[in-house]
Formats: structure tokens, sequence, C-alpha cells
């Protein structure tokens, strides 16, 4: 994730984050393209499809390693890119201008 990007610790943050996410993405998704599972890690290749509330279509692709301890997820890494998802919100960066 991105630098900054702190986890949720427990249920309630997590289920804060989701209602967030559906409130600015309310018909946000994840396709899962491709997953496999090995012992206790797993990963996941997916895709998120959502509309922005100005309208704006996305479709971002990631992945995710999950690590499992008795049965429930301990662990995920995940990769996607945030600048991809600037660009379809119609954001751009520029560089500094030259001295």
């Amino acid at each position: 994730m991105s630098p900054l990007y702190e986890p949720e610790k427990g249920i309630s943050a997590f289920k804060e984050s989701v209602l967030s996410t559906r409130e600015s993405y309310p018909d946000f998704k994840i396709t899962i393209d491709e997953s496999f599972l090995s012992g206790n890690i797993g990963a996941g290749r997916w895709t998120i499809h959502a509309t922005s509330k100005s309208g704006k279509s996305l479709k971002i692709p990631g992945m995710s390693i999950f690590h499992f301890v008795d049965g429930n997820i301990k662990y995920e890494w995940i990769s996607n890119n945030d600048l991809l998802w600037l660009e379809q919100l119609d954001y751009s960066i520029k560089p500094p201008e030259a001295e």
C-alpha cells in the first residue's frame, strides 16, 4: 500500500473503512481474477470496479498476499497502482518547475 497506509485494527475499524469506501464509491466491487493457496499462504490477483460520486468509472488492478493463522487472515500485503486510480479520477502529476 502507499507509504502512509495504516491497516485497520479490529473488526469495528474494518467496518468503518468499508462504510467510508461505500460512501465515496457506492458500487465498489472487487473481482477475484486469480487466486491460489499453499499451506498457510494465499495470493490473489484482483480488480476493483467502482464509480465515483462524480460519475468517473474506475478499473484498478491489484494483488494481495495473505498469511493465515488458525484459519483467519493474520497479515495481508496489498499492491495496487495509486497513480492509475488518481489518473482515472482526472488528477495529474506535474513535475516541479525548473529553477
